[in-house]
């Protein structure tokens, strides 16, 4: 074996001296095209480790996670065969069978956690924010906030959210970072105020200057609406945000959450200088029956925007009383088409609606006469 190995380190040899014999620039070649051998070998190589790395990684959470919320089911049902309301100690001790040493364990933990907590209610959801908080599992979440990486904040700030941990930090983060410069991290935080039920919650929009994104607001709206009502805001106090996507959002609110006490406020707004505003404005008055403001939308067919002035008069004839309907009658002979129609709309249907209440007065006052 050794003669053979040492024939082969001669021969090695013998070509790598060969090549002191070659032109320059053969000699150059060949000793790129080893070179290039070389690294693609070491390439594949590390690949290779590296595939084997994550494969042995995932595995290794896939065991963990089975382990774990077989622990997790395990400790609840036990409690509730038990009828006991708090199953923490008797979790923890099945836990403390299984060291939660590596930061990836205690991550994955988290992470189990929060999907699980998902699927229950009352007091087994409870019993998983009270484990998270038994395992010192929250320390690795408010460590996040004093992260320089801003993913990390985010997921810290998620976690203590969904885990519904309240402390100092995440509280100052809640009065901080609304306003942050970095979007994602900034809206992070608008929506942990809501599930937190935070006193921070939408203090965001009296500062908010820029148009809120549709991601943003479908987020506000779904945690808003999971909400007990009680804990839901008086949205009427940021009827005078500065961004009017703020204010539609406002108003979208308060016609999904019928908040029918500031529909005075409400139809301020038809003398906002921005046409979206006073158009989202006419749309809440409308859906809140705001009967008593038909009079404050006769203040927008003083626009010249034609599309808006259509949408005043269409809710005009939904809201308006029978003296609307004459003080509609001038507009009947606009010289714009669209404007008649609609005028012609709106005084038919005020007469129609009212018609049909008084017949309807007839009819019970000869029922009773009767």
């Amino acid at each position: 074996m050794n003669d053979i190995l040492n024939h082969l380190i001669d021969e090695i040899m013998f070509y790598w001296y060969a090549l002191y014999f070659l032109p320059t620039e053969v000699r150059f070649f060949i000793q790129a095209a080893m070179a290039l051998l070389l690294c693609s070998a070491c390439l594949m190589i590390t690949l290779y480790l590296r595939r084997w790395y994550l494969n042995a990684k995932e595995n290794k959470q896939k065991d963990l996670k089975f382990r774990f919320q077989y622990f997790i089911y395990d400790a609840l049902v036990e409690s509730s065969k038990q009828e006991v309301l708090s199953s923490t100690a008797m979790i923890v001790r099945k836990f403390k069978q299984h060291e939660l040493n590596s930061a990836m364990e205690k991550q994955l933990m988290i992470n189990l956690m929060i999907e699980l907590k998902k699927n229950f209610s009352g007091n087994a959801k409870k019993q998983f924010e009270h484990l998270y908080v038994c395992l010192g599992l929250h320390h690795i979440s408010v460590a996040k906030l004093r992260s320089s990486n801003i993913q990390e904040r985010i997921k810290g700030i998620r976690e203590l959210s969904e885990m519904n941990y309240q402390c100092e930090a995440l509280e100052r983060a809640l009065t901080e970072w609304q306003l942050s410069p970095h979007e994602q991290l900034a809206d992070e935080v608008k929506i942990a105020a809501i599930k937190c039920q935070s006193s921070h919650m939408l203090s965001f929009l009296n500062n908010q200057d820029t148009p809120l994104s549709d991601w943003l607001q479908i987020q506000l709206r779904y945690h808003l609406e999971a909400l007990p009502a009680e804990q839901r805001p008086n949205f009427s106090q940021w009827l005078n945000a500065p961004s009017p996507s703020a204010i539609v959002f406002v108003l979208q609110m308060i016609v999904l959450f019928q908040q029918k006490g500031c529909v005075k406020q409400i139809s301020q707004l038809l003398h906002h200088s921005s046409d979206t505003v006073k158009s989202a404005a006419i749309g809440a008055l409308e859906q809140l029956e705001a009967r008593e403001e038909a009079g404050a939308l006769f203040n927008v067919l003083d626009t010249n925007n034609t599309e808006l002035k259509i949408e005043a008069l269409h809710a005009i004839g939904l809201l308006g009383q029978l003296f609307h309907a004459k003080l509609l009658n001038p507009l009947l002979q606009h010289p714009s088409a669209k404007i008649k129609r609609a005028s012609q709309r709106a005084i038919s249907r005020i007469n129609a609606r009212n018609t049909s209440t008084g017949n309807h007065a007839t009819l019970t006052a000869h029922t009773i006469t009767s």
